[in-house]
């Protein structure tokens, strides 16, 4: 879809929020699997819903970033945005959206206070991208007309083979004596390569590699919420939710909240506590949009960083890495989302009070915890 050249960013945001609102289902962005039971579509529609909510919530405020500190606050804190005084003029961004939805966008002023550079583009950008697949508007990476990517909710279709099992052909025969070759191309004398194990997967007919699960499946594993395979093999690309990425559970990585917002903050309390499970989606929905590779590797070994502090800390080290990393974008909208949708008042916990209610109190999580804001009349 290309929206009119003339459009702003804010006029191009709303009409953007009304197309998506008319697709907001799993079935608009992933070929959804038969492993997934009915009770998982539905949690799996709720996380779409969701992560556009934190999304567009997160967009409107980076449009607004000059008259909004929480939003600076954010950008520094999680992505690294340098608040250093600037006398530029406002800066005009050209060629931003290569696929036409937008020509230029006006990003931020001198009154911002924030440097402009394409550095802060590229959140801009990664922030659009999430959409627009989700809405349909958008492919996934490596997609070469192989169609949505597919979803799972099982590992079980990947098979872990033993070193010394023979390789199979791209018709799953086995090729007694021959070696198979890894996503990277370094040929393998065994199934067993270096630090990686041969899965192969009857659906595709094709290898892909990981780490060893010790003949168990990926899912087998409680602690393994999510993982998104792109090998070149694995086209369209894959997308695993395995079913602890659907349960709420105790841990340092784990959902802790049912829906976005259903727990209220207390001063102080890190924001990992009030991570619903729509942010594993969300995190793989930017390694299925971006690739794998583009957003785990910001040095020549593949990482990932992982929650708070974690993810704090890598942005104040690496802010152009931070902005790759899925985890920094999940985590930094969700704050900005509880400043915004959320406002207390002393006796109630829903968090529904109305935006302008006096005195109300408000929540965000600019430095990992919940900072409590009173808002007075």
């Amino acid at each position: 879809m290309q929206l009119p050249k003339e459009l702003g960013l804010g006029a191009a945001w709303l009409f953007m929020c009304i197309f998506s609102s008319l697709a907001q289902d799993i079935d608009t962005s992933f070929d959804v699997q038969g492993s997934c039971t009915p009770e998982q579509r539905e949690l799996l529609n709720q996380f779409v819903i969701e992560t556009l909510e934190l999304v567009d919530t997160a967009r409107q405020g980076i449009e607004n970033v000059h008259d909004d500190e929480i939003m600076q606050l954010n950008l520094r804190t999680y992505l690294g945005a340098k608040q250093t005084p600037t006398n530029r003029d406002t800066k005009t961004v050209d060629n931003l959206v290569p696929r036409g939805e937008i020509q230029s966008l006006n990003l931020l002023t001198a009154k911002a206070n924030v440097q402009t550079d394409l550095t802060n583009a590229y959140f801009i950008e990664m922030l659009r991208d999430v959409r627009s697949f989700l809405i349909g508007a958008l492919p996934a990476f490596g997609d070469n007309g192989s169609g949505k990517p597919r979803l799972y909710c099982s590992s079980k279709w990947w098979q872990q083979k033993q070193p010394g099992d023979a390789a199979q052909d791209a018709d799953g025969q086995p090729i007694p004596d021959r070696t198979i070759r890894d996503e990277n191309g370094k040929s393998l004398g065994t199934i067993k390569g270096k630090q990686q194990y041969a899965y192969w997967t009857d659906d595709y007919n094709a290898y892909t590699f990981g780490d060893d699960t010790e003949g168990e499946f990926y899912c087998d594993d409680e602690d393994n919420l999510a993982l998104t395979d792109d090998s070149p093999g694995i086209r369209p690309i894959a997308l695993i939710m395995c079913p602890s990425s659907f349960k709420i559970q105790p841990g340092t990585n784990l959902p802790r909240t049912t829906i976005l917002g259903d727990k209220r903050p207390q001063a102080g309390q890190e924001v990992n506590e009030f991570q619903p499970r729509t942010l594993t989606f969300f995190h793989e929905v930017i390694h299925v949009v971006r690739g794998v590779k583009a957003t785990t590797r910001f040095g020549k070994v593949p990482l990932e960083y992982y929650s708070y502090p974690d993810i704090i800390t890598f942005a104040g080290k690496d802010p152009a890495g931070s902005r790759k990393n899925p985890d920094n974008y999940a985590f930094f909208t969700l704050s900005y989302w509880y400043w915004q949708k959320r406002q207390y008042s002393r006796d109630d916990d829903s968090g529904d009070l109305a935006a302008d209610a006096q005195p109300g109190i408000k929540y965000h999580f600019a430095d990992g915890t919940a900072i409590e804001k009173v808002i007075k009349g």
